[in-house]
Parts: structure tokens; sequence; C-alpha cells
């Protein structure tokens, strides 16, 4: 589901052409709307807020609200996320760890914790293009007919890896990153569920960047969709 670590991958102090490196933003805020479909034409709607704050030189934290809407039914699900994340060490790799709640109350009530551990990689190809490659595993516990909003350890448990690979480009105002994966901000997918994304930014000032999101998500091959996602909000720095 939707849109991680979208916001903090960009929150870094890679060079422009031709310009001086950015500052690393000591707070980033992202909100955006997303509108989902299934394969059967189903509809949802959901809100969504991540913050991302400098903690100190080694340590950031990004915490995350969403909230969803299905047709006839407003308060249908939603979802939080706390996450801590390293510095990139030698700007090539980091590692985050995560614990997410998702708290389903329409059409089926259950509450699904998911705790992640991943490390996550960085290449500069060139001024422009950079290489992504991020694995992990997820300990996950789903507990029927349950929708309290604390994590739980409690029910089916199914535990798994995740990985995540893409191709980022940046020029300047523009910056695109391509993904396929099974994880990224909020909840990871299961291995035989992952994704296709495209997301980007376009920069308006310095501070201030229009954000869109396309995913698709298939079930065991391409050719079999799942889900489609389309998102669109705004990114806010503050140096």
């Amino acid at each position: 589901m939707s849109c991680l670590c979208v916001a903090q991958s960009r929150n870094d102090s890679t060079s422009r052409p031709n310009q001086i490196a950015r500052p690393v933003a000591k707070i980033t805020v992202l909100a955006y709307v997303r509108a989902i479909s299934d394969v059967k034409g189903n509809w949802r709607v959901d809100q969504n807020l991540v913050a991302n704050f400098r903690i100190n030189k080694l340590l950031r934290i990004e915490g995350g609200l969403r909230y969803g809407e299905r047709p006839h039914h407003f308060n249908s699900y939603y979802h939080y996320k706390l996450e801590l994340q390293t510095k990139w060490f030698y700007n090539i790799f980091r590692i985050i760890g995560r614990i997410s709640d998702n708290v389903i109350l329409y059409p089926d009530p259950y509450r699904k914790t998911n705790e992640i551990i991943a490390a996550e990689s960085r290449y500069k190809l060139s001024e422009s293009f950079t290489l992504l490659a991020s694995c992990g595993y997820v300990f996950s516990a789903t507990e029927m007919e349950n929708t309290e909003a604390w994590p739980t350890l409690n029910g089916r448990i199914k535990n798994y890896a995740v990985w995540k690979t893409g191709l980022r480009y940046r020029h300047d105002r523009i910056d695109l990153e391509t993904t396929y994966g099974s994880y990224d901000t909020f909840n990871p997918y299961e291995p035989d569920q992952p994704f296709l994304q495209e997301t980007g930014f376009f920069e308006i000032t310095e501070n201030y960047s229009i954000y869109g999101n396309f995913r698709y998500q298939f079930n065991k091959n391409p050719g079999t969709p799942l889900n489609y996602f389309f998102g669109a909000g705004v990114r806010l720095r503050i140096n």
C-alpha cells in the first residue's frame, strides 16, 4: 500500500548538476492523498501524513499517519508507523527499523502489526542517476475481530523477506524514481504480491515541492493485476 522511504530517501545532500550540494533538512513533511482501485473495480481513498525529524548526526526518526474511507463507509481504516533511520554511511548505505500498525474497521475488522528491519543502499552512477537497492525482513502478526490501536504480537504470525530496487533521476527541479519491490513508506507486501512504482517530485521553491505517485501491484506475475494506486500531494522541507 502506499507511497518509505519516499520522503526520507530524498532528504540527503546528493549534489545536483552545476549546483552546490543542498544541506540535509532538519524536518521534512509529506502530505498526500491516494485513490486505490483493486482488480474488481472497488475503490477506496486515504489521506497520509509523513514527517521526518533529525535527532542528531547519526539518527533520524520518521512517523506516519493514514486515514482511509470506502464508498458509503467513511471510517474504514487507519494506519500509523514509527521508524528509526541511521544516517547514510559513506553516502552509500543505512539501516532502518520500523513498526507499523494497520487497524481495519470495515469490511472485515482486524489489526495487523508489521515490524521491519532493512538495509538500504544507493550508488551514484552519474550526476543525474542513482541506483537504489534494499533488503530486509518482516515480522508480522494479524489478529482478526480486534480493532485495538496498540500493536499486537498475537494471532496469525507470518514472517518473510522484503526487498526494493530502483533508479532515481534528478535534474534541475525534477526528481523521479522508478521502483520495483515489496515495501515502501507504510506497509510491506508479501513476496508474491510486489509492485512497480513511479514517484516524482517537482520543486516549486527550494523547500516546497509537488508530489505524484503511481503504483501497480500484481499477484505473482506482472500480467495479473491486484491493485492500482494514484497519489498526489506536497512536501515541505525545514532547514
